[in-house]
């Protein structure tokens, strides 16, 4: 899937993976060799729910939470990896999107933002 910022109307991540089943969420990019744009969706939404972790991440990520409605609620840039902190978003947050670092950068994103999601065929 691709992921679209049509504020800015410009194209956020392409050849995104899903995780949409428990176990997708569970594992994540946990104990990959290279990162890849993921979207986590959630069952519901939720600032504890829509936290993440580093445990067993090798590679750092920058990371955009939104709304039910796929509006930016937060973001965070360059997040190490194995960190032990617990990231949680500034609102609750239904979808989840994991970015390489410097995914981004340079105004990408910002929050407020409206996103979409184009499903590939």
């Amino acid at each position: 899937m691709t992921i679209l910022n049509l504020s800015k109307n410009i194209v956020v991540a392409s050849k995104v993976k899903a995780a949409d089943t428990f176990f997708k969420r569970l594992l994540g990019l946990m104990f990959r060799k290279k990162p890849h744009p993921l979207l986590i969706s959630l069952s519901k939404e939720g600032r504890i729910s829509s936290s993440i972790h580093m445990f067993f991440v090798r590679f750092g990520l920058d990371v955009i939470w939104m709304d039910k409605g796929l509006r930016v609620v937060d973001l965070r840039e360059e997040i190490k990896p194995f960190s032990l902190k617990i990231y949680l978003p500034k609102k609750k947050a239904n979808y989840v999107l994991e970015l390489p670092c410097e995914g981004i950068k340079g105004g990408k994103i910002e929050i407020g933002d409206q996103l979409q999601i184009l499903e590939e065929r």
